[in-house]
C-alpha cells in the first residue's frame, strides 16, 4: 500500500477506527484479573456536546507480572476524541492519546529467563502522546476534500545490563534517553466522477526526528557517552482511479512520489483487478505493487546496533486469488498465491552485531482461508499460509518467519445472552538466534484457547477465558518460555443509551 500510504505500508496498512460517542450518553466500566499477576481496568464515556458534536473519552491501566516474574508490565492510557459538526457540510475530528509503560525483562537475545548469564533485567519506560486534527468538507454530492493533521511523540528511556559472551559476542551494559517524533500533513480530495468512475489525489509532507543520548559500559570504569541527533522530511504526490465496469470488472489503480530529503525520490504504483460473477460469488483478484521502507532512524544512528550506510528498503509484489461463496453464501473458500521480490531488505546481522541490508529475498507463498456460517448461532473458519522465504545473496536465513502458519475457530452463540469462542492455532518450525547458542531451529508449537460470555440484564457482560488450555511448552524466542495455562475473568457494566 506505498502508493497511497508511504514508507511505513511496506506489507501493507492497518486501519483503526477509533470509537465515537453517540447521540445520547452513556459508557461502560471493566475490570479483569488473572494469573500470573494479571489485572486490567478501564473507563469509557461517551455522548453528545450540544446539537451537532460528539465526545469519547476513555482511560486504562493494565498490569501484568511483578517483580518476582520473568517479566513485568504496568500501562497506563487516556484517550480521547470529539466530533464537531457533525450535521452540516463540514465535519472536524479531534483525537488525543497518551499512554506509559514501565516494564522489565530479560534482553533479547540474551537467551531470556532460561538461559541469559546475567540474571539482572534490563528495564523500560516509556510516553507515547499522540494527536490528530481531521477535517472533511463535502464541496458537492459527489466531491469531497479532506485535510489531515498528525503528531506522535515517543520518550523512551532504557537501563540493559547487557548480555555476557556465548557463542556469539557479548552485549556492554548500557543506558539510553532518546525521543523520536513524527508531524505529518495531508491534504487531498476525492471524487465520483461517474457512477462508475472514482478518483482520488493528494500530497503529503511529514518530518521525522530523533535524538538519544546515552552511555555503554565497555569495561569496569570505561563508561563511554555516546549521542545522536537526526531530522528528515519527505515531500509526497499520490493518486488513485477506481473503475468498475458493467459486467463486475473492477480496476484500481495508483501512484505515488515521494521525494525524500536522505534518499533521493522513490516512485511506486499498484493496479489491482477484480472480476466477479454470479452476483459476485465467484470473485478472481489479481494485484501487482512495487513499495519502499525508510530504514528507521534508530537502525541508522543507533550506537550499538546502527549502520548509517543502510539503503531503503524497496519490494515488488504479485497476487493473484479466487474468492467462492457456495451454498447461498453461507460458505466462503478463499485461495491466495503471492510472490514478492525484496531488494535491500532491513535485517539484524548478529556476525557483525549490526543492522543491514540483503541484496535480495524472494518470497512464495500460498493462503487458504474458510468461513461457514452454519446457522445464525454458529460459525467455523479456518486459515493456512506457506511461505517459502529465500535470502539469495548469503546462507543467512531471516529469524521467527515459520514456513507453516494455520489456526481453527469456532463461534457459538447458544441463546441471545450467551457465547463461547474456540480458538486453536498452529506455528510452525522457524529459526532464531541467541547469544548464548548461536543458531537454532525453533519446534513447532500449538494452542488452544477458550472464551465464554454471558451477558446479564442487558447492562453486565461477565467474560471467562482460558489462555493456552492445553498448558502447551513452547518458545517464541530462544529461551524465553510461552505464557503457560491462564485464566482469566472480567465483568463489564454499560450504562446509558448505547
Amino acid at each position: 500500500a506505498s502508493s497511497i500510504y508511504g514508507s511505513d505500508a511496506l506489507s501493507g496498512a492497518i486501519n483503526i477506527i477509533t470509537r465515537s460517542g453517540g447521540d445520547s450518553f452513556s459508557g461502560t466500566v471493566d475490570a479483569e484479573a488473572g494469573g500470573g499477576d494479571y489485572a486490567r481496568g478501564g473507563l469509557r464515556l461517551g455522548g453528545p456536546v450540544g446539537a451537532s458534536s460528539r465526545f469519547n473519552v476513555g482511560v486504562g491501566v493494565i498490569e501484568d507480572g511483578s517483580s518476582n516474574s520473568d517479566d513485568q508490565f504496568d500501562g497506563h492510557s487516556f484517550t480521547s476524541k470529539f466530533d464537531l459538526l457533525q450535521d452540516g457540510p463540514t465535519t472536524i475530528s479531534l483525537y488525543a492519546r497518551h499512554s506509559s509503560t514501565d516494564s522489565s525483562g530479560f534482553p533479547d537475545s540474551s537467551g531470556g529467563p532460561e538461559l541469559a548469564v546475567i540474571r539482572e533485567k534490563l528495564r523500560r519506560s516509556s510516553d507515547d502522546t499522540s494527536a490528530s486534527l481531521a477535517v472533511t468538507s463535502e464541496l458537492s454530492p459527489r466531491t469531497a476534500l479532506h485535510f489531515a493533521a498528525t503528531y506522535f511523540d515517543h520518550g523512551e528511556q532504557v537501563d540493559s545490563p547487557g548480555v555476557a559472551p556465548g557463542l556469539g559476542g557479548g552485549v556492554p551494559a548500557n543506558r539510553s534517553d532518546s525521543e523520536f517524533s513524527r508531524s505529518s500533513f495531508n491534504l487531498f480530495a476525492e471524487s465520483e466522477l461517474t457512477a462508475r468512475l472514482n478518483a482520488a489525489a493528494g500530497i503529503g509532507y511529514q518530518k521525522e526526528h530523533g535524538e538519544s543520548v546515552s552511555e555503554i559500559d565497555f569495561a569496569p570504569g570505561f563508561t563511554v557517552p555516546t549521542r545522536y541527533d537526526r531530522s528528515r522530511d519527505v515531500l509526497s504526490a499520490y493518486a488513485e482511479l477506481g473503475y468498475e465496469t458493467s459486467n463486475g470488472l473492477g480496476i484500481l489503480a495508483a501512484v505515488r512520489t515521494d521525494d525524500l530529503e536522505t534518499a533521493g525520490r522513490q516512485s511506486t504504483g499498484k493496479i489491482a483487478l477484480d472480476y466477479g460473477v454470479a452476483d459476485h460469488r465467484v470473485n478472481v483478484r489479481l494485484a501487482w505493487a512495487n513499495a519502499f521502507k525508510l530504514p528507521s532512524l534508530f537502525a541508522l544512528a543507533d550506537p550499538l546496533v546502527g549502520n548509517p550506510n543502510l539503503r531503503p528498503e524497496t519490494a515488488e509484489s504479485w497476487e493473484a486469488g479466487l474468492d467462492l461463496r457456495p451454498l447461498n453464501g453461507s460458505l466462503l473458500l478463499q485461495f491466495t498465491a503471492f510472490r514478492q521480490r525484496f531488494e535491500d531488505l532491513i535485517d539484524f546481522d548478529f556476525d557483525s552485531f549490526s543492522t543491514v541490508n540483503r541484496s535480495q529475498v524472494e518470497t512464495d507463498g500460498v493462503e487458504f482461508g474458510v468461513r461457514y456460517e452454519a446457522s445464525e448461532r454458529l460459525s467455523l473458519s479456518a486459515h493456512l499460509t506457506y511461505t517459502d522465504i529465500d535470502v539469495l545473496d548469503s546462507d543467512a536465513d531471516l529469524r521467527q518467519r515459520p514456513d507453516l502458519r494455520g489456526g481453527l475457530a469456532l463461534q457459538w452463540w447458544l441463546s441471545d445472552e450467551f457465547s463461547a469462542h474456540i480458538g486453536w492455532q498452529y506455528i510452525g518450525e522457524r529459526f532464531d538466534e541467541a547469544i548464548p547458542t548461536g543458531q537454532q531451529t525453533l519446534s513447532s508449537y500449538s494452542r488452544l484457547d477458550i472464551a465464554l460470555a454471558w451477558t446479564a440484564a442487558n447492562t453486565i457482560r461477565l467474560n471467562f477465558a482460558v489462555d493456552n488450555v492445553s498448558d502447551a511448552d513452547y518458545e517464541e524466542a530462544i529461551g524465553f518460555p510461552a505464557t503457560g495455562r491462564r485464566a482469566r475473568f472480567s465483568i463489564q457494566k454499560s450504562f446509558g443509551a448505547e
